[in-house]
């Protein structure tokens, strides 16, 4: 890790969120206004990481896992895109999953997750899936242990993972300058400032997974346009 996430470890009471801790149980992640198949067919037209799940995952039945789901939208538009696989979701937030279980109709099995371990036996998934999630988590190393146990062999884990320490891109910039750099954890939790396109990938070798393919899903605009949001005023 680098000296920039060991300071956050040693200070992370002092970062600035009035409940120290950010907290996924006030905050739930994950959630839209989105209830029907039109809507959720609407929403995987329009998500660049959704689009680049679907060219690398083809499944037509067995099981599929999203990690960190949150309030559901992503578990629920994959149950309507590969709608002969059982579909899974789990979360630290029990307020995240009571969110995802309003969901009519029932498509998706949520689960809250305990003590950091999933709620799932060995080899259980085909597939995968974590969208935005492993910036959230202190211990990635053990996240991704816990990913593997879950996959069958041979299985599929696809990744979207915001590397905000990536030179060049403007979460990087911010840093550099010392401009805003708690804001993705004030406003979103994020806690792995260090994080690049190779840290990631040295990670996911580390843990024997084999890398088949990379791409990338915003370009310095759209971070501009991100940025904005972070700053506006909230109610």
């Amino acid at each position: 890790p680098s000296e920039r996430w060991k300071y956050m470890k040693r200070n992370i009471n002092k970062l600035p969120n009035p409940r120290g801790h950010f907290d996924y149980e006030h905050v739930v992640m994950g959630k839209s206004t989105v209830f029907g198949e039109a809507d959720y067919r609407l929403l995987i037209s329009r998500d660049v990481r959704l689009q680049r799940l679907l060219e690398a995952v083809h499944i037509n039945k067995g099981t599929m896992l999203d990690i960190g789901c949150g309030g559901g939208t992503i578990s629920n538009c994959l149950s309507y895109k590969f709608p002969k696989t059982k579909m899974y979701g789990c979360d630290i937030s029990r307020s995240a999953i009571a969110v995802a279980r309003l969901f009519k109709p029932a498509r998706v099995a949520f689960s809250v997750m305990k003590n950091n371990i999933f709620p799932y036996k060995n080899g259980m998934f085909d597939v995968c899936v974590c969208f935005d999630v492993l910036e959230h988590v202190p211990d990635p190393d053990a996240y991704i242990s816990e990913t593997k146990r879950v996959l069958k062999k041979g299985g599929v884990l696809f990744f979207a993972i915001p590397c905000e320490g990536q030179p060049f891109s403007l979460t990087w910039f911010l840093q550099k300058i010392r401009l805003g750099n708690h804001l993705t954890y004030k406003h979103v939790g994020h806690i792995h400032p260090e994080f690049t396109h190779d840290f990631i990938i040295k990670l996911m070798k580390k843990h024997g997974f084999k890398i088949t393919a990379i791409s990338y899903s915003e370009h310095f605009l759209t971070q501009c346009v991100r940025f904005i949001r972070f700053i506006l005023p909230k109610e």
